[in-house]
């Protein structure tokens, strides 16, 4: 079962809370910021979708952080 999920959706909490100000100015405007914000919602996670089987098996991770941890 594909787990697809809106790249575009806000978060009720902060995720990232845990974090210090300069670790995350440090993530957010580096190579992670930049992929996140601008390569994770263009990844073609529809076209893999179709590979996977609604009915069958546990649902996936979420396929787009999948992908992204792929390239």
């Amino acid at each position: 079962m594909p787990n697809l999920k809106n790249p575009n959706q806000r978060y009720i909490f902060d995720l990232w809370k845990f974090l210090t100000p300069k670790r995350r100015t440090m993530l957010e405007g580096g190579w992670p910021g930049l992929f996140q914000k601008h390569r994770l919602p263009s990844l073609p996670v529809a076209n893999t979708a179709k590979y996977f089987d609604r009915d069958l098996g546990q649902p996936t991770k979420e396929l787009s952080a999948m992908l992204g941890t792929l390239i």
